[in-house]
């Protein structure tokens, strides 16, 4: 490893800064808010990133307006420009600390040194999070038009999430995905995982496919039901009751009754009033006595 003028990168605190740039890495965009923090080479990536996490924290005095998934970028030179900042990841953290202070010159020791300033007090690694203006709360903006192309290509990802998870999502809670996923940004991104989000829309999609599957099924037995044409029905013969199969077509032609069954599922349909929890009940305030 070429160390530079500067030596081995040093094991104690170092100098750092993290910008928060307002938009997307293609876009360039200018200035951001920076804030400065302290780190060690050794906590390695994970610990970085959550101090990055935590000075964005401060910065807004609240939770940041940062993806789970936000990137963080390295400027390796002085004199980098934002088109050549590189991507910092756990595998290659400790490699770009090393490039960065491996450009430390003769000069800029020399410099410091007529300052009384050590190496680790002149140098400033800097690091870079582009936050999309679209993931902030207040700006719906972010959301895509879900156009009919976007809603099958998503389609198909799903049948492709549905197999490779084995899973057996109904008609409506599909296309209730498709669109969701249709509007995201994010899902138009080369590998990014299928969204199923765990909201109450989505829950009810799914609860509606499943009563749909009940009905189905319930009216595929009637079916069969009605159109088995022998049915049994009780006849007395010589003072003992017998069941006999008889042809139902015939039977209703001899009553003089319509050929289809009036109610196939009852005359409510087997309607059955649902419980509810204790206590769930609202006081009835219309109704109680006026004090005179």
């Amino acid at each position: 490893v070429n160390h530079g003028a500067a030596g081995e990168l040093p094991a104690g605190n170092l100098n750092a800064s993290i910008t928060f740039k307002k938009g997307l890495r293609s876009g360039n965009p200018r200035g951001g808010a920076t804030t400065p923090f302290v780190f060690k080479a050794a906590e390695g990536y994970i610990v970085c990133r959550a101090r990055i996490d935590a000075a964005a924290r401060d910065r807004e005095g609240r939770p940041p307006a940062l993806p789970n998934n936000f990137k963080i970028y390295f400027k390796r030179s002085k004199n980098a420009t934002q088109s050549q900042f590189v991507e910092v990841t756990e595998v290659n953290f400790r490699d770009q600390l090393n490039a960065r202070w491996s450009k430390i010159t003769t000069l800029d020791t020399t410099r410091w040194g007529a300052r009384g300033t050590t190496a680790v007090e002149g140098t400033t690694f800097e690091f870079f999070v582009y936050v999309p203006r679209s993931v902030r709360p207040t700006q719906v903006s972010r959301l895509r038009r879900a156009t009919q192309p976007a809603i099958n290509r998503q389609m198909a990802r799903l049948r492709a999430h549905e197999a490779n998870n084995n899973l057996q999502i109904g008609p409506v809670q599909a296309q209730h995905l498709a669109v969701h996923n249709a509007r995201q940004p994010e899902q138009a991104e080369e590998g990014a995982v299928f969204a199923v989000p765990n909201d109450a829309t989505t829950r009810q999609a799914a609860a509606i496919d499943r009563s749909r599957a009940e009905l189905d099924n319930a009216d595929d037995q009637a079916a069969a039901q009605r159109n088995n044409l022998m049915r049994p029905i009780v006849l007395e013969l010589n003072g003992t009751m017998v069941e006999v199969r008889v042809n139902v077509a015939s039977l209703r032609r001899a009553v003089g009754v319509p050929e289809h069954d009036m109610f196939h599922q009852g005359i409510y349909n087997g309607y059955e009033h649902q419980e509810l929890p204790e206590g769930a009940d609202m006081e009835d305030v219309d109704h109680q006595e006026q004090p005179e």
